[in-house]
């Protein structure tokens, strides 16, 4: 199949991990397929997705937040990021930031912008990775092993430090000249499983969701709500797996995502609703790739494209034009 070929695309001890179902309106499961689906796959910022229901169910269950309650952001808890996202700009600056924020706005900069303090404050205020993983143990949603906090994994993947020092400003931002070139370090994480899932366990939580959604008594149905909201608006992902759907876009009512991005990681997960009212959900998870981001997210795109098509039944929206303007042959 074309999985095989895919990860050969991605250089030379690339790994790729792929979960795909096709659903239907009332949840079974029409068509599934996958490639190392249940391999242990470094999560990025996919991982936040877990982090924001973890913090729907502190809301939702234990009723001790509110998703208008106001978090006191410190100096120290800026996290590197990208330096045009909401709240990760702040570390770049080297005098002392004070802030303050919505849980609504840290859950919406965490995945539509993929800010990272946003992902870490979130993170403290429910306890820390150990109640995350254990949610998804909960959950019964398989292996699923959160390490890090955002900036902790920075510093550990680039060498610097999580302290917001003019040295070590300095050093992260040289580090992101290169952002997305693979690092020793990365070799490490993979083989001790470090921040990590199985692309099943992802698609799973996606699915789980997705079942729960329309039920009005589920505290993880009324997440998925907001999740799956934030998701349709998220601004990082134009290059993976909505480009390869983007021709089948016509014929869905709702498209979302979340990527990761670091080193010689890509990974991406996302849901289409068509509208026969079918559903689909995939997750695809690389790393250990030299090669350059766009080529990587090209890979990933072609992947999603051809699991739409050989799954769906779908003709993309351009071939139709094409075929519907060419005039048949007597």
């Amino acid at each position: 199949m074309f999985f095989r070929a895919s990860e050969q695309k991605l250089g030379e001890g690339a790994k790729l991990g792929v979960k795909f179902y096709l659903l239907g309106s009332d949840g079974e499961v029409l068509a599934q397929s996958g490639y190392h689906a249940d391999m242990m796959l470094p999560m990025a910022s996919t991982k936040k997705i877990g982090i924001a229901l973890t913090v729907l169910k502190r809301i939702f269950v234990d009723k001790d937040l509110d998703l208008n309650s106001e978090i006191n952001i410190t100096d120290s808890q800026f996290s590197a990021g990208r330096p045009t996202n909401t709240l990760d700009r702040y570390f770049f600056l080297p005098w002392a930031v004070a802030d303050k924020r919505t849980i609504d706005e840290l859950l919406t900069y965490m995945l539509t912008e993929s800010d990272n303090t946003s992902t870490d404050v979130l993170l403290e205020l429910v306890g820390g990775k150990d109640v995350v993983n254990k949610l998804m143990q909960d959950l019964n949603l398989g292996k699923h092993h959160l390490s890090f906090s955002s900036k902790s994994l920075l510093a550990n993947y680039y060498g610097t430090t999580v302290s917001k020092s003019f040295l070590n400003i300095c050093n992260t931002l040289y580090e992101f000249l290169s952002a997305y070139s693979l690092r020793p370090t990365e070799t490490s994480m993979v083989q001790s499983e470090s921040d990590a899932c199985t692309p099943q366990m992802m698609a799973d939580l996606l699915k789980l969701m997705l079942m729960e959604k329309e039920k009005d008594e589920s505290w993880i149905g009324k997440a998925a709500n907001v999740i799956f909201t934030k998701m349709e608006h998220c601004l990082t992902g134009e290059t993976t797996i909505k480009t390869g759907a983007r021709n089948f876009l016509p014929y869905s009512s709702a498209f979302g995502s979340k990527q990761g991005g670091l080193g010689g990681i890509r990974n991406d997960t996302a849901f289409i609703h068509l509208k026969d009212g079918r559903w689909v959900i995939l997750s695809i998870h690389t790393c250990l790739s030299n090669l350059s981001l766009p080529f990587r997210d090209a890979v990933i795109a072609d992947l999603a494209k051809n699991l739409l098509i050989k799954y769906c039944n779908l003709t993309s929206q351009k071939e139709t034009e094409i075929n519907e303007s060419t005039p048949l042959l007597a």
